[in-house]
């Protein structure tokens, strides 16, 4: 694939979705400025959050949850608004909703889980005559400015690192935006189309992923960027791409995959690993991907840089982002977002 070709592009990018990628640093900017605006919110005892919505902000939210529970010993997990009807959780619960056009169901939802006495944070535009007054919920409404730009990386990032701030759960946010835009300038220049193929970590990647059944491996600490990847690549891509954890109870299972000869080799298992990752952890990845490579299985790496777990993250997904627009140029789709309202497992 001739990644220098500049007409490629324009023959398959007609919307040039590739200015997104490329604005993500103003945009990071442009975001946590709107968001600062949200109201400052004092909560009771708060063990679990519990993040809703939209999938594309669920996938974000998903990669920064192993940060958060490292850093500051908060359980945040995600599901859908589907999800939430039948959901059972510990009492000190903090439900963070974001939909930006709410309906009917979201006002049941949301009174549901005042009956179960959850604490609620609803995101949104303003709710029609839906909101519901209470002292367990506390509205954030999205600024009007920006109330175009539903969708992406830089919009749930910054929304996700705000409302934490807000209600007192981390602090010095405006300095982990700051690293985070400041990282995400030097990768756009790095992986961006004027770099060259050969010196252009992205476009070789998204050339060894043409044709081929991909499966992106993993520790368990690395498993939201690797749903991120599989999400973004099968939306931006529109190619049928797969994730694996390797965990201590997996691990019996390798010696029993079995791949027909004609998948064989068309398979690849791409590797995302971290050098900060537990040594135990490390180790089993590792023994895995020996394993593949003893049975003839196409493997590749891509090692995580910077110098803490939060940038090993953040540069990784800015990585794959780069890598799912390539190969959606390779396999010549238009790299347009058509999230379905729940994703694949």
């Amino acid at each position: 694939m001739n990644f220098e070709d500049p007409s490629i592009y324009d023959n398959v990018d007609p919307d040039s979705y590739y200015s997104t990628l490329v604005d993500l640093p103003r945009l990071m900017a442009e975001f946590w400025q709107a968001f600062k605006n949200f109201p400052e919110i004092k909560l009771n005892k708060v063990e679990t959050i519990i993040f809703s919505g939209q999938q594309d902000f669920l996938d974000v939210v998903g990669l920064f949850s192993e940060y958060v529970n490292i850093t500051c010993n908060l359980n945040i997990r995600t599901r859908s608004i589907d999800q939430l009807h039948d959901s059972f959780n510990p009492a000190a619960t903090l439900i963070i909703l974001f939909e930006p056009h709410p309906n009917n169901e979201i006002r049941e939802i949301m009174a549901s889980s005042i009956d179960q006495n959850y604490q609620i944070i609803f995101i949104s535009e303003e709710a029609n005559g839906l909101f519901i007054q209470s002292p367990q919920i506390n509205y954030f409404w999205i600024p009007e400015n920006i109330r175009e730009e539903f969708t992406g990386l830089a919009f749930s990032t910054a929304i996700f690192f705000s409302v934490l701030q807000k209600v007192g759960l981390i602090r010095g946010a405006s300095s982990l935006i700051e690293s985070l835009q400041a990282e995400t300038q030097i990768l756009v220049e790095k992986l961006g189309k004027g770099t060259i193929t050969s010196q252009n970590p992205s476009k070789r990647l998204a050339g060894q992923l043409m044709d081929r059944l991909v499966v992106f491996a993993c520790s368990e600490k690395m498993e939201g960027v690797a749903r991120f990847w599989r999400s973004h690549f099968r939306n931006i891509a529109k190619t049928c791409v797969f994730h694996e954890v390797v965990t201590s109870t997996n691990s019996s299972l390798w010696n029993g995959v079995i791949f027909p000869e004609g998948v064989l080799s068309r398979t690849l298992f791409v590797f995302l690993k971290s050098n900060l990752l537990a040594e135990e952890a490390a180790e089993r990845v590792d023994q895995f991907h020996n394993h593949l490579l003893t049975c003839g299985i196409g493997t590749d790496v891509v090692a995580a840089q910077g110098d803490n777990f939060l940038l090993h993250i953040w540069n990784l997904t800015v990585f794959g982002y780069f890598t799912g627009y390539y190969l959606a140029i390779a396999n010549e789709v238009n790299p347009v977002e058509n999230f379905l309202p729940q994703d694949l497992s």
